[in-house]
């Protein structure tokens, strides 16, 4: 059996761009319980978290620029764990904040912020 000929009106091949697609291996959702202290002293709500994803809710995203850099302390259900996190994504509609990548979590930190996540 032949290969299917391909149409012989396009003179080119065709530009298809295959880029690699976040896949999540870990269900992530919304949360009422937590909160992120940020790197000038505010506590702002936690909209949204997974093992390594948060987003917060801010008033002004722009105040954060994307791929900045920022040490952060996760707090909820009596527990506390300081992270180094990086900015990936900013929203203003319908939710307002930025999504947080988390970068560096210490050993100890990572397990508290687990049980916060299963709490």
């Amino acid at each position: 059996m032949t290969a299917p000929r391909r149409p012989t009106d396009f003179a080119a091949e065709p530009s298809i761009v295959e880029e690699d697609v976040e896949r999540r291996g870990t269900p992530r959702g919304p949360r009422r319980d937590l909160a992120v202290v940020m790197p000038d002293g505010a506590r702002v709500a936690v909209l949204e978290a997974g093992p390594r994803n948060i987003f917060v809710a801010l008033d002004d995203p722009d105040g954060h620029p994307l791929g900045g850099r920022l040490a952060i302390t996760i707090e909820g259900h009596g527990r506390r764990a300081a992270a180094r996190a990086e900015v990936v994504r900013k929203e203003i509609q319908p939710r307002r904040g930025v999504a947080l990548l988390l970068v560096h979590l210490a050993p100890a930190a990572e397990v508290d912020y687990r049980a916060m996540l299963g709490a």
